[in-house]
């Protein structure tokens, strides 16, 4: 099978060391970030001078380096993000995997032959998203949303796109990009790639009517680990593009292993084979990091499957439990085997971690012990008597990884074929692929006077390119038997043979066909008539009769080829507008009103929705003032005025959940969730499973322009009291 038809593994790569590693284990592709505009502002990321040889390193062997700036941009910060992109274009970046629609719109006008891959960030999660970026020749691949089913994954796949799926790694409860808890209680945006992971947090679950605390002090967010890799035939099926792994701040060997078991998987199914995960790699893969692990809703999951309550860390694996103390030392009966300066944890109310740097049998000290012995371990915390223990840090594992990472496993074949005639120049050519160099030597070959330089020698000393990406599937040697010539000679013309090959594999990188890109005519309706999202009938009645443009919409995840995507309920007059929370929504007809979800934050992202939306709502996470700056420098470009809406008072939706986390027998609407610094978070469900976490208090965010009103659980009278005092 041609290496083209192949599923490309996608390996994340938070250093330059990490992405020689996970190439050499097998990675068809890296993705990384630049010390800027990544969504991990806290990975150790790229330099420019690492970028350049991260890309040739990858380039000559035949991998592919996208880079991500999957992030929202601030107005002044495109003039800089467009300076990298200049940066990365110049240096042969294989694509570039964006979030912000303003960057898309400045990549398909400038940049019209540099390859775009749509971030989960994005949270497309049905066809007509999909269908919506065909008309973007620079857009060749989706990375479809986490919580996308096989089914719709089929569907999206089948529209000629390239379908990316996340296949291990971390999990977000959150639809990606559509999280906003981190921003509104820490000020720190998960769009601005500085997430804080509330989702990790303890929550009590609180029922709203008695006040009763039903669950206390858990984890209830906090999802388990997704490996599919017992899943991966069903998505081979599918002939998807990609697999990727999750894990940029993960270290190298994590890296390492999950790129190593991945790719014998994917080789035993293109061989006929069956792969199955073995209990010992199971472990190994445990040891380097886990939450447990889940399948997630590839195919439908329940909460005990997707959820891991008791612990938002790494878990390891079970060590064994402590049978008594002696002074300041602990003792352990093994589970596993134990190897000096392994990491353990003991679990209790507070775990505490250790190294074991110093283990004792007997009284003396042992540099490892095995499964099933006693040993005593030095401790300064206090440790319950009944706490458990398990291996964080495998140092063994660790040796083992490295050193079959250090060796690239995977060279490429090439062709050689030397001619060697007395009174001429050595000739040398290598071919590989379409690619063919042909060298001479700097002096000529000389009639053997004593001892000839055999065909065998030569042959030996052109075969020396372990220093090299290449392996010599052929080499084929024609001339005189009774030359000679110095071994120097050889070795230089292989060595310079190499290198021009090298050049001319990376001199020879394709990009996309140019094309022009054609932005659609602006159409603005000068209406500033406010926009209100209410939630039942009572709030329709109570509000109908005020000159207000009234709208209630299927969140997120109508997949459905034939239902649309964003729609009127029936309990009010259907009307011709359409209110648009995600980017399938586009692609239906009507009117349409551009929604906050689909996180409008700068000029040129406006400039882009105008194209299809005369009424844009841009993200809730902009303040006043920076809405006044984007609208100037959207007036100064274009010389109109756009029809921008802020959000003016809303219940702040933090989170959009898929699937059950809490409980299956008592309504969401009637719990509070609580966290350690009291902020109340409420849920709704609506009619398609999902979930909303939103603030329990309601916010007046934006205090000038357009009015936009998100009404959740408000009664009628209160609903009508927010719209008037709005209006008035």
């Amino acid at each position: 099978m041609n290496s083209k038809d192949k599923v490309e593994i996608l390996a994340p790569c938070g250093s330059l060391e990490t992405l020689k590693l996970a190439i050499n284990c097998g990675a068809n592709a890296c993705y990384l970030g630049l010390n800027n505009f990544g969504a991990r502002a806290f990975a150790p990321n790229f330099s420019h001078e690492e970028f350049k040889e991260a890309i040739r390193y990858a380039h000559l062997r035949n991998v592919k380096v996208y880079v991500t700036l999957n992030t929202l941009y601030n107005e002044d910060e495109l003039t800089n993000v467009m300076k990298e992109v200049a940066f990365l274009y110049e240096n042969d970046v294989d694509a570039l995997i964006i979030q912000d629609l303003g960057l898309l719109h400045l990549l398909s006008r400038d940049y019209p032959d540099l390859e775009v891959h749509i971030s989960t960030q994005m949270h497309i999660h049905n066809t007509e998203g999909v269908r919506f970026f065909q008309n973007f020749k620079n857009v060749k691949r989706i990375v479809l949303a986490r919580e996308t089913p096989l089914s719709v994954i089929a569907e999206c796949q089948r529209l000629g796109l390239d379908i990316e799926i996340f296949a291990y790694g971390a999990l977000c409860v959150s639809y990606s990009g559509q999280c906003l808890m981190s921003s509104f209680i820490h000020q720190r945006s998960g769009n601005k790639g500085m997430c804080s992971q509330n989702c990790r947090y303890r929550y009590d679950a609180i029922d709203k009517k008695s006040g009763k605390t039903l669950i206390k002090d858990e984890y209830l967010l906090s999802m388990k680990d997704l490996n599919i890799i017992n899943e991966l035939p069903e998505l081979l099926k599918l002939n998807i593009a990609s697999i990727k792994i999750e894990g940029r701040m993960k270290r190298s060997e994590y890296v390492c292993l999950v790129t190593k078991t991945f790719k014998e998987a994917v080789d035993a199914y293109y061989q006929g084979q069956t792969y199955k995960l073995s209990k010992e790699r199971l472990n190994q893969l445990k040891l380097l990091f886990n939450r447990e692990f889940t399948t997630g809703l590839i195919n439908g999951a329940n909460k005990e499957a997707l959820f891991n309550h008791q612990r938002p860390n790494h878990m390891g694996l079970y060590l064994g439990k402590v049978i008594g103390f002696n002074k300041k030392r602990v003792k352990i009966k093994l589970a596993l085997d134990l190897n000096q300066n392994d990491g353990i944890r003991f679990i209790q109310k507070n775990d505490v971690g250790l190294c074991a740097n110093f283990i004792y049998q007997d009284g003396l000290l042992v540099n490892k012990a095995k499964k099933g012995e006693v040993v005593e371990l030095e401790v300064s915390d206090y440790i319950e008597a009944d706490a458990y223990v398990v291996k964080t840090t495998d140092v063994q594992l660790l040796k083992d990884i490295n050193e079959y990472a250090q060796s690239f496993h995977q060279r490429l074949p090439i062709d050689m074929h030397c001619v060697a005639k007395v009174g001429q120049p050595l000739r040398l050519t290598i071919t590989f692929g379409e690619h063919k160099v042909c060298l001479e030597s700097s002096s000529c070959c000389e009639k053997a006077q004593k001892s000839p330089t055999s065909k065998k020698r030569i042959g030996e000393q052109l075969s020396k390119i372990n220093d090299s990406v290449y392996t010599i599937e052929h080499l084929t040697l024609d001339g005189d038997d009774d030359i000679f010539i110095a071994i120097k000679i050889i070795n230089d013309l292989r060595k310079e043979a190499i290198a021009a090959l090298d050049e001319k594999r990376l001199a020879a990188h394709h990009r996309l066909q140019p094309f022009r890109y054609e932005a659609k005519p602006l159409t603005i309706i000068d209406d500033h008539k406010p926009i209100v999202k209410i939630n039942d009938h009572a709030q329709y009645e109570a509000l109908k009769n005020l000159p207000i443009d009234l709208f209630s919409e299927q969140q997120l995840d109508n997949c459905s080829l034939s239902d649309p995507i964003v729609n009127e309920k029936a309990f009010y007059p259907a009307s011709s507008l359409r209110l648009v929370n995600e980017i399938g929504g586009l692609m239906q007809k009507g009117t349409k009103i551009a929604g906050p979800s689909l996180n409008i934050a700068n000029s040129y992202a406006l400039e882009f929705i105008l194209q299809y939306c005369p009424k844009v709502i841009v993200s809730s996470e902009l303040s006043d003032q920076y809405v006044q700056k984007m609208i100037s420098a959207f007036v100064k470009r274009v010389g109109q005025q756009p029809n921008v809406y802020t959000t003016h008072y809303t219940k702040i939706n933090l989170m959009h959940i898929k699937g059950d986390f809490i409980f299956e027998d008592i309504p969401y609407e009637q719990i509070v969730l609580k966290d350690a610094m009291k902020n109340n978070i409420s849920i709704y469900k609506d009619s398609q499973d999902i979930k909303h976490l939103y603030s329990q208090q309601g916010y007046y965010l934006q205090n000038s322009g357009n009015v936009y009103i998100q009404l959740i659980d408000e009664s009628p009278q209160e609903a009508h009291d927010i719209v008037l005092k709005a209006i008035s």
